[in-house]
């Protein structure tokens, strides 16, 4: 009796914690975008479309790059730009990914009149079959290190990055 009783509890055990994330999953609201920040400071904005203890998925991802002016670093919201993930980058990524849910430090639904979604949406307008991948053959050079104090990991592009703050 003593083990099927111990049997009952470990399996019980396991359930609730194999469920863990499919709890955490009602609070994805799939009609919203979701920011995902990561415990090296990076945020990605896009669709979370699966969540749970071992990772997160996301696709149609968006990215912050913060641009310099004069040289100096800024905090303001005028120097950073929304990127598409996608074939602006060096190494063209498809539009998804799988984060380990150990490098995610939290996740939240953004409202669709944020500055953010704002971009997403100008930017999905002014590109409506996406971003223009004809003339990204020029980031084939890697980028000097000398001037990336404060960016991003990835390689912006003028053509393919939405400033927040203006509009066209």
């Amino acid at each position: 009796m003593v083990g099927i009783a111990v049997l009952l509890v470990g399996v019980i055990l396991i359930s609730t914690r194999n469920s863990a994330g499919d709890d955490e999953n009602k609070f994805v609201d799939k009609s919203k975008y979701q920011a995902v920040f990561l415990n090296n400071g990076q945020v990605y904005f896009g669709n979370v479309t699966a969540l749970n203890d071992n990772y997160v998925r996301m696709t149609n991802i968006y990215y912050l790059t913060q641009g310099s002016t004069s040289g100096t670093s800024s905090s303001s919201n005028n120097n950073y730009s929304l990127v598409k993930l996608g074939c602006q980058q060096i190494h063209d990524p498809l539009d998804e990914m799988v984060i380990n849910r150990s490098q995610v430090t939290f996740w939240e639904n953004l409202n669709a009149n944020g500055k953010v979604v704002s971009s997403i949406k100008q930017f999905q307008q002014q590109n409506p079959n996406g971003p223009d991948c004809s003339n990204v053959s020029s980031q084939t050079q890697a980028p000097s290190t000398s001037g990336t104090q404060g960016s991003s990991n990835a390689p912006s592009s003028s053509s393919s990055s939405t400033n927040s703050s203006s509009t066209h």
